[in-house]
């Protein structure tokens, strides 16, 4: 801080005293008055910068839909690293007489959410599915089409093929974004099932 600044402070704050209690700073001495004079500047600097500053965040432009880690207790997002993920498998039946097909999950709950399922396009395990709207939901009956993602899936991990929930994973929030894919959110804020879950 510069001198200028510190003798405006002094000066609003002797005027202050004048305005609102009638007094100077020799009336409340030198310990008192340097402390109007520091609790005022703490002040003045706080709404300064908020003044400046405290609609940068909200007046960013960059605003869109992002995915978090909600705790339904404490209604609040967490960090990443506080969430444990364990791989499931589940098998999904395929319309028009093709069978079946396995995907892997970390997320059981969140299947009632998927919008497609991805495979690699260079896996020929399941190149007759490319493009189809092959798979039925196993929960709500909804046909979910097979994309080829090369970005996100490994044909040599697990089955090969992934459930893709654009609204409940970060990768998947990505294949969602490049395959145009529908987002839906299955979940209230308490973490129930809410009506695009099928309840």
């Amino acid at each position: 801080m510069k001198d200028t600044d510190a003798t405006f402070y002094q000066v609003v704050v002797e005027k202050k005293l004048m305005r609102e209690r009638n007094l100077t700073r020799h009336d409340i001495g030198r310990e008192r008055f340097v402390s109007e004079v520091s609790s005022y500047m703490r002040h003045f600097v706080v709404w300064e910068w908020k003044n400046n500053y405290g609609g940068t965040i909200l007046n960013q432009e960059c605003r869109n839909h992002r995915l978090v880690n909600w705790d339904c207790a404490l209604r609040t997002a967490i960090s990443d690293i506080e969430v444990d993920l364990i791989m499931r498998k589940s098998k999904k039946k395929l319309s028009e007489s093709l069978g079946e097909i396995v995907v892997a999950t970390t997320r059981v709950e969140t299947m009632l959410g998927g919008t497609a399922i991805a495979v690699h396009s260079k896996d020929k395990r399941y190149s007759h599915l490319h493009g189809k709207s092959a798979v039925v939901h196993p929960f709500i009956g909804r046909k979910l089409p097979v994309i080829c993602d090369d970005i996100l899936v490994d044909p040599e991990f697990g089955t090969g093929a992934v459930k893709i929930t654009p609204a409940h994973d970060p990768n998947d929030f990505e294949v969602g974004k490049r395959h145009n894919l529908a987002f839906i959110n299955i979940f209230t804020d308490e973490g129930k099932i809410n009506s695009n879950g099928g309840v």
